[in-house]
Order: C-alpha cells, then structure tokens, then sequence
C-alpha cells in the first residue's frame, strides 16, 4: 500500500472486508461482529498504511501528554511494524467508531448489528478519514481513557495525524503529577500496627478466615473502597489508599499477584520492603495489603461476628504465619506510606511473572515505614526513570 491511498483505493479493500465478514460469522477472540470489521481493518489497512507513511515520513510517534492511552501506544507500534495481535482493539476500533458516528440509533444497531447502516457509514466517512481527509467532531473510546486520571481524552483527524482534544474541542492539558507517598501523622502513643496480605495461615481455621475476610469486606464494602473502576487509573488507585485510611484507619496497598513484602523490625519501629529481602521475615499470598492498628483490625472483627478475645486470638496467631506480622512503634513515631501504583505493580519487572527478590534492603524499595527514624525516600516509577535519563554529572 502506497503511503498516500485514494479513498477510492482504500474503499476497494474496504468492500473486500465487508463481502468477506457478513452477519452472523463468527472469528475465534471476537467478541461481536462489528470487532471483526475492526481487526480486518487493522490487519489490512491500518498496520501497512501506517507503517507505509511513518517510512515515508508523513507522520511519527503522537504524544497524549503522559496520559499513556492504549490509543498511543498502538499507534506508536503499529508506525514501527511492531502491532500486536488485537491492537484492533485500541486501534482500529476508534477509527471504526468515529466513522459510525452520526448513525441513528447506533447503539441498538451495534448490538444487534443492523448491516445495512453500518456498512453504508464505514464506506462513507472511513475511506476519507484513512486516506486523511479533516474529521473534526471529536470521538473517543476506552482506548481512549487516561491511565493517568481516569478520564476520557478525545482526538480528531487532522490529516494524517490524530490531534488529541478535549470533548469540547479545546486542547488537553499534560497529566498531573501524582504523589508518590503519604506522610501520615502518628498519635502520641504508642500504637500496637498489624500488616496482613490474607486471612488465612497455618494454624488459623478455614472457618475463621473466611469470617475475617467477609467482616473486611463489609467494612470496604461500607467505606465504598469496593467501588467499579477505583483501581483502573493510577489517580483512582491512589485515591482509594487515602480514602481507606480516612474511612476505616487502614490503609489498603495494591500490589501485584503474589508478590511479597518484607519486613525489616527494629525497636525505633519498622519498615516494609516490595519483594523478599534475604534474611528478613517475609509475608505473601493475594497481592492486597493491609496495614493498620490493632485495635482498629479488632473492631471490624468484632462487627463481624468475632469475640474481643477470638479476634485477638485469631490476630496474635495470624502474625506468627507467612500472612502477617505485628509490631509496636515508639510514640511521636512517623509515618509514611508509597501509593504509587506503577511501583507497587511492579512496572519496573523485567518479567511479569517473576517475583522481587533482594540480597539486602540496600536492593529493596521501601514502601511502609513507621517509626522514630528518618523517613525512606519513596519517589514514583516515572520519577526513577527520569532520574535515569538524566546525563550523569560531568566531573572536573
């Protein structure tokens, strides 16, 4: 494909795509009929048109402002020749859509996919919008959302290139800077803290387990820390550790499916580690940390169903397991918390799968501490890889 196709040529390929896919046929990791218009029309016009015209100079690598978009980072490795195999889904579908856009009643009509005006749109507006004729009513997606905030960013075609917008039309702002951790005023006291990452361990009942996993989730549940779509953008993430703290005086850490915090006690109180430090007690399970003082663990317990001397039996035998640990911290103790969801997920893994593992705390990146010590330095995924592009100081 030539990087600059007439509509005319791209409709010809076009029409080939709907002959081919009429209602009703089914392609294995479709999951409706209108998806497999959007993976023809990435595997047949998208991927070479864009490559064809990166190649050629016409258009590069876009920029959302560090809103990071699905979007965005197909479009970026579809100019590469490097698509994966349903980009279609961040891709294609939203040239897809913007080409429905205007159709009467299109969402009874996508569900039941109605042919006749569906094909008539896409062979109307799309062939014009790929060959880059002006599209100026701005669309979006969910391919479209900020992974940033959580909010929708829109784009027109402006030729070749997408021009992100906001829904108004007006230009996007840069995503915020998020914090990287909370510090967290300690009473004068000295508070006895419990940190858990499952209910459950060696010496502790099935029974008793479960009832201390349903009287939490009814405290989440009541907190509204359950809510849809918290934990799909970094700022919803965030704001659900705060709000936990604030609602329930327990502070709920995400982390990565089976990865481990390690422990490091000290009678000036203690620090916790992402991933296993040699020599260090580790606990590990779900992948959800909770963190918080005793007394507050014995509460929600007792709302839901435990004694006072269960849920402080149940509590003293969970942090001898691999499950929890418990610790005091001096009083005028300080606190201090990482939110940062792309650390705590582990966005720096070389392998999703493989777990952190340290030879000492040296290694380690500190995520909790509680004590009379100076505060760890916690700073964001982002804020380490800038810190490594930067050119290393010239020495005299």
């Amino acid at each position: 494909m030539t990087p600059t196709p007439t509509p005319a040529e791209i409709e010809d390929i076009l029409l080939d795509i709907l002959r081919a896919n009429r209602p009703g046929m089914k392609v294995r990791g479709c999951r409706s009929h209108l998806e497999i218009h959007d993976r023809e029309v990435q595997k047949r016009l998208l991927e070479p048109l864009l490559k064809a015209r990166a190649e050629a100079g016409l258009i590069g690598p876009l920029d959302d402002l560090g809103h990071d978009t699905a979007f965005v980072a197909a479009w970026n490795r579809a100019i590469c020749g490097e698509s994966e195999d349903w980009d279609c889904r961040s891709l294609a579908l939203p040239f897809v859509r913007a080409a429905l856009q205007g159709v009467p009643d299109m969402l009874r009509k996508l569900f039941n996919y109605d042919a006749g005006p569906i094909k008539g749109a896409l062979l109307r507006r799309l062939p014009d919008i790929l060959a880059g004729g002006d599209f100026q009513r701005p669309a979006t997606c969910a391919a479209l959302k900020s992974r940033v905030t959580g909010d929708h960013v829109w784009f027109r075609v402006d030729g070749f290139l997408p021009a992100f917008c906001r829904k108004d039309g007006a230009a996007i702002e840069s995503a915020p800077k998020l914090p990287a951790f909370f510090d967290v005023t300690v009473p004068d006291e000295a508070p006895a803290l419990i940190g858990l990452i499952a209910f459950h361990g060696e010496g502790v009942t099935d029974d008793e387990s479960q009832k201390a996993w349903e009287a939490w989730r009814a405290a989440e549940g009541e907190a509204g820390l359950d809510r849809y779509g918290l934990a799909e953008s970094m700022a919803g993430s965030i704001l659900r550790t705060r709000h936990s703290f604030r609602a329930t005086g327990i502070f709920q850490v995400l982390l990565r499916q089976d990865e481990s915090v390690s422990v490091e006690a000290g009678p000036d109180g203690f620090t916790l580690y992402r991933g296993s430090v040699a020599g260090l007690k580790r606990i590990v399970d779900e992948g959800l940390l909770l963190i918080g003082p005793r007394a507050t663990f014995m509460k929600i317990l007792v709302e839901g169903g435990f004694s006072k001397a269960g849920a402080s039996d149940y509590l003293d035998r969970l942090a001898q397991t691999n499950s929890a640990f418990a610790a005091t911290v001096p009083a005028g103790s300080s606190m201090r918390i990482l939110v940062d969801p792309e650390t705590l997920c582990g966005f720096d893994a070389p392998d999703p799968y493989e777990m952190f593992s340290h030879a000492s705390t040296a290694e380690a990146i500190p995520i909790f501490a509680a004590g009379t010590f100076p505060m760890p330095e916690m700073v964001s995924h982002r804020e380490r890889l800038a810190r490594a592009r930067e050119p290393e100081a010239s020495t005299p």
